[in-house]
């Protein structure tokens, strides 16, 4: 197949990044490369394109792993100029672990070195490094000497109280945004999606240091629980709501692949700039006439 070429929007060099930069839009992660439109980079920038997709987020190392030796990864040189090329913006992710906390911070540093333009990182933070506040901190110190500039957003749990032995301290004293997986596995109902999301939204907000916000929801099937277009649905206007900038979901080959109804649905659904909502009057109707009223007796 031919496909179109578009002008580049995003340069090929970085010059100065700033730590305040959130993910675009719609997102997905990217996990099995190989098997994400047949590994073909020409092929899912072009797909991405075509639904309003603001950003990918590619593997680039899973713990001491690198992009190269995660399942099914390859060199992401194509990938992230092909996506670029369409004004895609790319992040990396990757899974760290307190036995190999080192070797994982190593591993993202070169990353960003061997690709200069990937706009940032998420930290997937879960039960390998519960209980690891020393490894926690000693990973954000290493990261951010030799990444001072790369926003950082922190992947984990959607409810921090059900896991407070997560260094969550530690991690978001260096992270830039929150980036939560909300996902409601085993939750058949129509609004799991929005009131999940919102629940979680809430939880972070009482949060310190207060960090902006952004969600990945699930687009999976495990054995007879999946999500549904209309949970979904119920996730992109409890986000738009909420102010949500970015949204993300888990996880493309696997959507397109086993949910294909979902993964189109996804794909149409428009998500582009979300303007935050301004707060509601606290003015009634009656009252804004009794205070015109009173500041014109003219009009009486």
């Amino acid at each position: 197949m031919t496909y179109p070429t578009y002008l580049p929007l995003v340069q090929k060099e970085r010059t100065t990044m700033a730590r305040n930069r959130l993910p675009r839009g719609k997102g997905w992660y990217i996990w099995i490369l190989k098997d994400t439109v047949n590994g073909d980079p020409k092929a899912l920038a072009y797909n991405a394109k075509q639904a309003g997709v603001g950003h990918l987020v590619f593997h680039i190392h899973n713990g001491y792993q690198s992009e190269l030796q995660v399942s099914g990864g390859m060199d992401l040189t194509n990938h992230i100029r092909e996506a670029e090329a369409l004004g895609i913006e790319c992040w990396g992710w990757g899974a760290v672990y307190k036995s190999t906390w080192s070797q994982g911070a190593d591993r993202v540093i070169e990353a960003f070195k061997k690709y200069p333009t990937l706009v940032g990182y998420l930290l997937d933070a879960e039960a390998p490094i519960k209980g690891a506040p020393a490894e926690a901190t000693a990973l954000m110190k290493k990261l951010r000497t030799y990444l001072p500039n790369i926003p950082i957003g922190l992947s984990s749990y959607r409810y921090p109280r059900y896991h407070p032995d997560l260094p969550w301290k530690e991690f978001r004293s260096q992270c830039d945004f929150d980036i939560p997986q909300v996902y409601w596995e085993q939750c058949f109902g129509d609004t799991c999606g929005s009131v999940q999301l919102r629940g979680s939204y809430t939880e972070f907000q009482g949060m310190l240091p207060k960090l902006p916000y952004c969600a990945t929801a699930p687009a999976y099937k495990v054995n007879s629980w999946f999500v549904s277009s209309t949970q979904i649905q119920g996730f992109f206007a409890e986000a738009k709501t909420l102010g949500i900038t970015a949204v993300n979901f888990w996880v493309w080959y696997h959507t397109e692949l086993n949910l294909p109804v979902l993964f189109k649905y996804i794909q149409a659904y428009p998500y582009g700039d979300v303007v935050i909502p301004p707060p509601p009057d606290p003015l009634t109707l009656e009252e804004k006439v009794d205070k015109l009223w009173e500041i014109h007796p003219e009009i009486h």
